[in-house]
């Protein structure tokens, strides 16, 4: 079972396997400096004696669209702060010390392999660009009881530093989840709102507008939020409408304004080879933008670069 809470982008999945209950929830906050992505892991015991339990979080040279390189990934353990680090760089901050970590390469086989061991192993390269990990928690559940765990990560790669670390590992998790619950929910509350009998159409279309909104990066508005974060103007040009009619007009205008700088000499609109249909896209959205929001000075402002 998948679903979002309140409309807004924070993922919960939840499954049972082997008598027990996994509920995994996920979303990207954002303080003053960076965004960081956190995941929380839930465990129960739904059998009516106790059982041990153990549960793995791994780092793995995939994403998404494909295969992500991991040349290199180390486990670090300082002033009680539990890091790994992929390509030198931040990847995982642990909330909780694992009972053990076992990182491997192509040559040593995936670390899946080891979650029946108790090999230990904190580092490993490979030039291949397939290394891997896992960090096991080990726990015993009475009927019922539970056991969560939660790990963050940067939204974008970054060096890691002992300050970065502790920046990301400072913060209670359900604070940070109300504070990011009030600021979606007032975001969405803006511009255009239904009320309708059939709840579940209701509920599709606040998620789609919370979404486009995840979509908009102030100067652009891209197709997706990690994969296919890319600018088209093929995309652009109907989710900018769609801000539009969604009452969002600044955002729109905030997308528009920037398009000249994509545009070449010869008035072709550039943003990515082969798209040889972004001049008109570009013009029909900022004319559509005009029509939402009679904006007289946006128009005379963007018109010399359309004439």
């Amino acid at each position: 079972d998948q679903y979002l809470v309140d409309n807004i982008p924070i993922v919960v999945t939840s499954f049972i396997k082997k008598d027990c209950r996994i509920r995994m929830e996920s979303f990207t906050s954002k303080n003053k400096k960076e965004e960081i992505v956190h995941n929380k892991i839930y465990v129960e015991n739904l059998e009516s004696t106790a059982k041990n339990i153990s549960i793995f979080v791994s780092i793995r040279p995939y994403n998404p669209e494909g295969i992500s390189i991991t040349n290199s990934i180390k486990y670090k353990k300082e002033n009680n702060l539990n890091y790994f680090l992929v390509n030198s760089n931040l990847g995982m901050v642990l909330m909780e010390k694992p009972n053990r970590v076992y990182c491997s390469n192509l040559a040593g086989s995936d670390a899946f392999f080891k979650i029946r061991t108790d090999q230990i192993s904190t580092s490993s390269k490979c030039n291949a660009g397939l290394t891997t990990a896992i960090a096991q928690y080990k726990t015993r559940l009475n009927s019922s009881e539970g056991f969560e765990l939660e790990v963050r990560a940067l939204n974008s790669p970054k060096k890691s530093s002992p300050t970065l670390v502790k920046e990301i590992h400072t913060g209670d998790y359900l604070k940070i989840r109300s504070d990011c619950i009030k600021g979606w929910n007032k975001k969405i509350n803006q511009g255009f709102k239904i009320k309708i009998p059939y709840q579940k159409l209701e509920n599709a279309f606040y998620s789609n507008k919370s979404y486009l909104l995840l979509f908009y990066d102030v100067d652009s508005i891209k197709p997706g939020p990690f994969t296919y974060h890319q600018q088209w103007f093929r995309d652009m040009a109907f989710m900018v409408t769609a801000l539009d009619k969604l009452g969002y007009t600044k955002e729109a205008k905030n997308v528009l304004k920037h398009c000249p700088k994509h545009q070449k000499k010869d008035g072709y609109f550039y943003s990515q080879q082969g798209e040889w249909d972004a001049p008109g896209e570009v013009i029909w959205s900022c004319i559509e933008h005009y029509k939402y929001s009679n904006d007289h000075t946006f128009l005379k402002s963007i018109y010399p670069y359309l004439k």
